[in-house]
């Protein structure tokens, strides 16, 4: 709530699901289905393939949003995929070994991507995106990014935004709109 706040955004609602424990969770593509369907999103934004760092959350996220838009009937909002340069998130990836099963999974090389299709720059609104992350005080203590990140991570995030679109096409209309939201 407090992030959506610092960010303007509409009040989360909130699912009950346990923090830690959504690869647990089947069926919840059907539930972002049908919210994708009553909202009508003009495009969705969501984490990639590696989950930023391998997070078991973030891939269960990742999974049902994709299995979600994949499954929508009809013309469809565009979805990004958030991509962050290879190795950037690999520190904290060792960080989550423990979680990731033996081998771990995903592995290692699939951390952070070479390449994107679309590039914002944010240094306009750095600060608001470091506030909405400090806004998360259940995940950081003290509300403090660099609290949990190894070193030159979150200062790393607040440069540029990298996206990979999941159609797998680039798209000049989306390279636009994303230009003229960090004007």
């Amino acid at each position: 709530e407090a992030a959506c706040g610092v960010l303007g955004a509409e009040p989360p609602s909130f699912w009950g699901l346990p923090d830690g424990e959504l690869r647990l969770h089947r069926g919840e593509h059907e539930r972002i289905a049908g919210r994708i369907r009553a909202l009508q999103p003009s495009l969705i934004l969501s984490l990639g393939p590696d989950g930023a760092y391998g997070h078991p959350d973030h891939l269960a996220l990742y999974r049902w949003v994709s299995e979600a838009w994949s499954a929508l009937e009809g013309a469809k909002p565009p979805l990004l995929y958030a991509a962050f340069t290879r190795g950037l998130f690999l520190s904290q990836y060792e960080k989550c070994l423990p979680m990731l099963g033996n081998p771990p999974q995903p592995p290692p090389e699939t951390i952070g991507s070479d390449t994107w299709d679309y590039t914002v720059p944010i240094t306009g609104v750095a600060d608001i995106k470091r506030a909405s992350i400090a806004a998360h005080r259940s995940q950081l203590p003290n509300g403090e990014p660099e609290a949990i990140f190894p070193p030159g991570i979150v200062n790393a995030l607040m440069h540029e935004e990298r996206y990979i679109d999941a159609s797998g096409v680039y798209s000049e209309a989306m390279a636009s709109l994303l230009a003229s939201l960090s004007a």
